[in-house]
């Protein structure tokens, strides 16, 4: 059964000059049974990429943990406990796969593959790309190898490239230099635009913290901030409240 199967929908309901618009893709806007539609099958496909990978053993293969001493135990005495082996990290409709080697992405990227053809959810292929990680810090992306979704390969990102995740801008190397710069430049910015508008003073630090100080906070635990840079964030922020 297709609960979206011949519906249609119209501006003006009863406005028979309005246009019949025919739902071919995604789910009915600011209908209540959407959200629940689209988790339904978003974590279908979360699950079948979780399975694929554990049968396939395929994850992101980084060794890392977090050291823990036990109060009893003596400094040399320490546990380690181990992240979780896992290959993807979804966040809504935005999907983060991972693999040791290229043989291991192909496979989950046939397994979207099959879900899109199966389920009608499109793969945005223009927002789709790939970047290699080295702890040796010796790049793979001139390899030969290749990853292809649907016929097209898929575009890797050189070390020194810019890729946007979750609002948060880094490279293959793990450069966050310039989410630092559009946070400096989006503070200036909601600093300059408190100069030109007569706000009251609380609602011109409420607009500031909003978007000057927010822009910041989102960003503020996954970015490593220098004192240097922060200090020069801070007198903007000093200028802006003023």
């Amino acid at each position: 059964m297709s609960l979206y199967e011949h519906s249609t929908v119209r501006m003006a309901t009863n406005d028979p000059q309005c246009a019949t618009i025919t739902f071919d893709r995604g789910v009915a806007q600011g209908s209540v049974l959407s959200p629940l539609l689209f988790l339904i099958f978003m974590n279908a496909l979360l699950g079948l990429l979780t399975d694929r990978g554990q049968k396939l053993r395929i994850s992101h293969g980084l060794k890392c943990g977090v050291q823990l001493r036990r109060k009893e135990a003596t400094p040399a005495a320490e546990q380690v406990e181990r992240v979780g082996q896992f290959n993807l990290i979804g966040f809504v409709d935005d999907l983060s796969l991972f693999a040791q080697a290229l043989g291991g992405a192909q496979a989950l990227l046939e397994a979207i593959r099959e879900f899109e053809l199966w389920s009608g959810l499109k793969v945005n292929r223009k927002k789709t790309c790939a970047m290699v990680v080295e702890l040796t810090g010796k790049s793979q992306c001139q390899m030969d190898e290749t990853l292809v979704y649907m016929g097209q390969e898929v575009t890797f990102l050189a070390p020194s490239t810019t890729c946007r995740y979750l609002g948060v801008w880094g490279t293959p190397t793990g450069d966050m230099s310039n989410t630092k710069e559009r946070i400096f430049k989006r503070t200036e910015e909601a600093r300059d635009l408190l100069r030109h508008h007569p706000l009251t003073p609380e609602q011109a630090i409420d607009l500031f913290t909003s978007i000057g100080v927010g822009a910041f906070r989102y960003s503020a635990a996954l970015v490593p901030w220098t004192e240097k840079e922060l200090e020069r964030l801070e007198a903007v922020w000093v200028q802006a409240y003023k």
